[in-house]
């Protein structure tokens, strides 16, 4: 059975700043309200009904906080040495509520490959062999192929890796119709 949870003045302060702030992300932000709820209530249920999760999803994240009671103490620790700084205490915090990993095929692209993807992206399609003037996710993926990069991709995935390009290697226009 879990007990309540009990967070220091500086945790307290930290979540409250996660819920409030408006770049976090919704699961972040939840998990945070619970976890300060449920320490100022005890009470699972009452805080399930506040935040429209069930008794368990309560369970569930006091008792992984309650996990990870050493790295958060060490958190503490450098906090009140002066050797981490408030913003990184948050942004460690945020880590710790973040999803888990989800189960799935293990990715089968190398980064190499990755590279070689974006590269042709990045570059125009004449160049390739490719006699279009802009790319697409469709063209851009038969391209990948018919050059042996990967055995087969979905325009999709193509798409996936492009997306997390900085925008000066890449951009939106990359794969879309050419603006006039």
């Amino acid at each position: 059975m879990t007990e309540k949870i009990a967070l220091t003045q500086t945790q307290t302060k930290l979540l409250t700043e996660l819920v409030q702030a408006s770049t976090s992300p919704q699961g972040i932000v939840l998990r945070a309200g619970l976890l300060l709820d449920y320490a100022s209530s005890g009470n699972k249920t009452e805080v399930a009904k506040k935040h429209g999760v069930g008794r368990d999803t309560v369970r569930r994240w006091s008792q992984r906080w309650q996990s990870l009671a050493s790295e958060l103490d060490q958190l503490e620790k450098e906090q009140s040495a002066g050797t981490l700084t408030g913003s990184r205490y948050r942004r460690e915090l945020a880590e710790m509520l973040a999803d888990a990993p989800r189960p799935g095929h293990p990715t089968t692209i190398s980064e190499e490959q990755k590279a070689q993807i974006i590269a042709l992206a990045s570059g125009k399609p004449e160049k390739a062999g490719v006699p279009i003037t802009h790319w697409t996710g469709e063209t851009l993926k038969e391209a990948v192929i018919a050059k042996r990069i990967v055995p087969t991709i979905s325009r999709a995935h193509v798409s996936r890796f492009l997306k997390g390009c900085p925008a000066s290697t890449t951009s939106k226009s990359l794969l879309g119709k050419p603006k006039h």
